[in-house]
C-alpha cells in the first residue's frame, strides 16, 4: 500500500512545488491515477483474502504487456530521481507478454 501511495505524495509534491515544467505535469497526473488505482487494487487483493479463507475466490490469469508494468514502476521512482535531476529510462522489447493476475506477474510460456 506504501509504494503506490509514496508515488502518489512524491508526484503531488512536484505538482505543488511548481518545479515541473508544463510538458511534466500531465505525466505527473496520469502517475497519480495510475498509482490511485494500484493502490485500489492493493486493497482489492487485500480482500480476496478473507475470499480465499473462505473458499469463493475466483482467478483470473491473462496475458499482460509488461510495457505497462515497467512504465508503471518508473512511474514510482521518477519523482525522486527527477527531485536530483536524473532520469530512470526503461528499455524493454516491444510485445513482451507474461500471464498475470493483477499486480502478481509469472512469466508466459
Amino acid at each position: 500500500l506504501r509504494t503506490p501511495l509514496n508515488a502518489m505524495l512524491g508526484w503531488a509534491r512536484l505538482l505543488k512545488d511548481g518545479v515541473l515544467p508544463d510538458e511534466k505535469r500531465v505525466r505527473a497526473i496520469s502517475a497519480i491515477e495510475r498509482n490511485a488505482r494500484n493502490q485500489s487494487a492493493l486493497i482489492e487483493d487485500l480482500l480476496d483474502v478473507s475470499r480465499i479463507v473462505a473458499g469463493s475466490l475466483r482467478l483470473d490469469v491473462r496475458p499482460i504487456d509488461l510495457a505497462e508494468i515497467v512504465a508503471a514502476a518508473v512511474d514510482v521512482v521518477a519523482p525522486a530521481a527527477e527531485a536530483k535531476d536524473q532520469r530512470v529510462v526503461p528499455q524493454l522489447a516491444a510485445g513482451v507478454v507474461a500471464l498475470g493476475l493483477g499486480l502478481l506477474v509469472a512469466p508466459a510460456g
